[in-house]
């Protein structure tokens, strides 16, 4: 059944469509209608047969006038009921926003308060809303779920008397719905230093936090180091005295300390021998968790923890860990509903088993692939061949360093995005190093947006070689993206020749250039004009801090809290 949106759509492009048609063939029938006066003029009328034709054409076009005149009235009654239409839409548009039910109200509400938003400035979405009008204020403070994310901030490792308030007001107005607790570190810079968050001060936190844990759904954690011994108790506060089955949310970054941290049941033995009860709470706990995202920090592989997840993002966490193919197999296939994955710099080593079959993620929407910098005995590509399918829509971002050029790596990258459902593909060399066209040279059947960023269109010969290669006797070349609609080349090297080879390979509708000033990567004027003959829409934008297309794709890479400046 076509819901009544899409309806409204489709009825709408339709008019478009027309009414450009319509507007196309008044301005030739008022060209056509300029040129048959002048012939008219020009017409001799000496001779009896000259005047007997000009008699006639005059008959044909009183007949035409008199259609005309017919389709003029036609159109002047649905110009009417278009502003009948109009009219009564300014109507309904001028209605003040609080005579809308409050069923409808409080449902603008959670949109525009969505899930981890993170407060700046210590203007919350929430309170910002509640304090617009006394109507909004009663009508938020009746909404639990509004209220269900508890931000701590530790500034400069201490959390104020006034924030341990504010939280308590904030929590209030929860009455008893499930909650989600985010504790963020703030004003930290990104060495150690002796500025760390005192045990008294992580006392006051979990006394606070304790009878907050049995409605606990999710936990995110944001450390800089201060907070950094406190993040096995924080989690063990919540699996202690937590409820059992109702995890939903770990979310940990623990970024710029030394070395990855072991998540694991807090041992009160100083022997660290754990006790069976604890290890029986650690797995039965997490059993409900659905989507997991780790920065350098380790969870035990067989914890079940990574199982049945839709979501599960690891960043520098399993450097110092083996984990090879067949381990990574067991999680993904544990992890049937998976819709995202993201992994950077996780250590994969291949496997001895040979011959491992691909589990197939058919409800797999995102895909990010960041290798890092490179490990001694694997390489995080190497869970590639363990991938089959994806969903219709599925997006993937391959960050690919100049290791990754040799046949090896590049067989196994081809044989993913050939085999997969990859409708946008993102595929980025690392900053100052730019690649070839390489790994995107390949058949990818489903692809419809494709981005390089960091590339270089004539390196290795890669386009010529591809060519050359995929060439049959009759002069035709094999398309490698069949169904591609948008092509982005973001501080990209090359020729122009080369780049009209990348053009040819495929009719493109939109080709978008993206350029540093200071690095001379701006297309020519006389590739851009080359360009627009054969591709409708060919743009070039210079290359800011905030205008990357590809930034806001869903297989971005994230954007960690500690990465940002220094505060």
């Amino acid at each position: 059944m076509v819901s009544p949106h899409n309806g409204y759509s489709a009825a709408v492009q339709h008019w478009t469509s027309a009414h450009t048609h319509l507007t196309r063939a008044i301005e030739e029938y008022a060209d056509a209608s300029s040129a048959l006066e002048v012939a008219l003029k020009t017409l001799p009328d000496r001779q009896p047969s000259s005047r007997s034709s000009l008699n006639r054409a005059l008959d044909e076009l009183e007949d035409q006038f008199a259609s005309l005149m017919l389709d003029e009235k036609a159109l002047q009654k649905i110009r009417h009921k278009l502003a009948v239409l109009r009219n009564e839409s300014r109507v309904l548009a001028s209605i003040n926003v609080n005579a809308l039910p409050r069923e409808v109200l409080g449902l603008i509400f959670h949109l525009a308060c969505p899930p981890c938003h993170s407060p700046e400035d210590g203007a919350v979405k929430p309170e910002v809303i509640s304090s617009v009008c006394t109507m909004w204020r009663k009508l938020s403070f009746s909404m639990p779920l509004l209220w269900s994310h508890i931000h701590v901030n530790i500034i400069k490792s201490s959390i104020s008397d006034n924030q341990y308030l504010r939280l308590k007001s904030w929590i209030d107005r929860t009455q008893s719905s499930g909650l989600y607790i985010h504790i963020t570190e703030y004003g930290r810079g990104r060495t150690r230093t002796e500025e760390y968050f005192s045990k008294r001060r992580y006392l006051q936190l979990a006394t606070f936090l304790q009878p907050l844990m049995p409605r606990v759904y999710g936990l995110e954690i944001v450390s800089r180091c201060g907070i950094e011994n406190y993040i096995n108790d924080l989690i063990d506060l919540w699996v202690t005295y937590g409820t059992l089955h109702t995890a939903k949310i770990l979310s940990v970054d623990h970024t710029h300390c030394d070395g990855s941290l072991l998540i694991k049941p807090v041992c009160q033995e100083p022997e660290e021998v754990y006790g069976p009860a604890s290890v029986l709470r650690f797995q039965q706990f997490f059993e409900s968790i659905h989507t997991l995202r780790l920065h350098e920090i380790l969870i035990p592989l067989n914890a079940n923890i990574h199982r049945g997840l839709v979501e599960l993002h690891l960043y520098n966490c399993l450097s110092d860990y083996i984990l090879d193919q067949s381990t990574m197999l067991e999680i993904l296939t544990a992890c049937p509903e998976l819709r995202s994955l993201k992994l950077v710099a996780v250590n994969i080593i291949k496997s001895d088993e040979p011959n491992l079959a691909p589990v197939a993620l058919n409800q797999l929407e995102v895909f990010t692939l960041d290798a890092g910098e490179g490990f001694r005995n694997g390489d995080t590509t190497y869970i590639l061949p363990l991938i089959i399918g994806g969903s219709a829509s599925l997006s993937v971002t391959f960050m690919i360093d100049i290791r990754h050029l040799t046949p090896e790596f590049i067989s196994i990258i081809h044989l993913f995005l050939a085999r997969s459902n990859v409708k946008t593909l993102h595929i980025r060399g690392r900053f100052g190093d730019t690649i070839p066209l390489t790994p995107a040279l390949t058949r990818i059947p489903k692809l419809q947006r494709l981005a390089f960023d960091y590339c270089d269109v004539s390196s290795d010969d890669a386009l010529t070689k591809f060519i050359s290669l995929n060439t049959d006797n009759s002069g035709e070349t094999l398309d490698p993206w069949p169904q591609l609609q948008e092509l982005y080349l973001i501080d990209y090297d090359g020729t122009d020749t080369d780049m009209q080879r990348l053009v040819s390979l495929h009719s493109i509708q939109t080709l978008r250039f993206y350029w540093y000033e200071e690095e001379g990567s701006k297309p020519s004027p006389e590739i851009m004009q080359a360009l627009q003959k054969t591709v409708a829409n060919v743009t070039s934008y210079e290359l800011g801090l905030d205008n990357n297309p590809t930034d806001s794709w869903d297989a971005a890479f994230p954007v960690l809290i500690c990465d940002c400046g220094e505060e």
